[in-house]
């Protein structure tokens, strides 16, 4: 699975560390910078490469792998520490 969350680009890795951190879409786009249907999109995207119908699910493959308070440095602009 670490394969998995390694294919996701670094946008992606963004806004799946900060769906960790308990934000929703429209917080996740404005803390971002982005609209709510990018912030979709993305979602979509990282869902599809990760195997997962559910935000919920990615969260937790998230977690699994990432044990403890989701680290993001997203909400100041800078990149997620996705490397296992």
């Amino acid at each position: 699975m670490l394969a998995d969350l390694a294919a996701l680009s670094p946008q992606e890795q963004r806004v799946l560390v900060t769906m960790a951190n308990g934000h929703t879409n429209k917080e996740i786009a404005g803390i971002m910078g982005l609209s709510d249907n990018t912030v979709k999109n993305y979602s979509g995207n990282l869902f599809a490469k990760l195997g997962v119908t559910r935000r919920s699910q990615a969260v937790a493959l998230y977690l699994r792998h990432h044990p403890g308070p989701a680290e993001s440095r997203a909400d100041r602009g800078g990149k997620p520490a996705m490397q296992g």
